[in-house]
């Protein structure tokens, strides 16, 4: 999983395709989370493509990503998560997660 913090208020999300043989089937779409460190109330966003870009952020907070797959047995396990900080003003920075061998 790649992390791209594009302003104060948004960042893109991107992962590389599970494959079908680990997943236990064709993986149909992807939810992905994300908790702000000041609620910790998880919010979520399903998508059929490997990217998403999401928005409202709210500036200088950190931010807890994950990933999982959804297929017809159900929503696999999430990847480890990823912490972003969004920036006070338009930035732009990368984190990176490798190894999404758990989705």
């Amino acid at each position: 999983m790649r992390i791209t913090v594009l302003s104060a208020d948004s960042a893109r999300i991107r992962w590389s395709a599970v494959n079908c043989l680990d997943a236990n089937g064709m993986i149909q779409q992807y939810t992905v989370t994300y908790t702000p460190s000041d609620t910790g109330i998880r919010i979520t966003s399903t998508t059929s493509d490997t990217v998403l870009t999401v928005s409202g952020l709210r500036a200088g907070l950190e931010y807890s990503f994950q990933v999982a797959g959804i297929n017809t047995a159900g929503i696999g396990p999430f990847s480890e998560p990823i912490i972003i900080k969004t920036g006070e003003s338009v930035v732009m920075n990368t984190f990176l997660f490798t190894n999404p061998t758990n989705m």
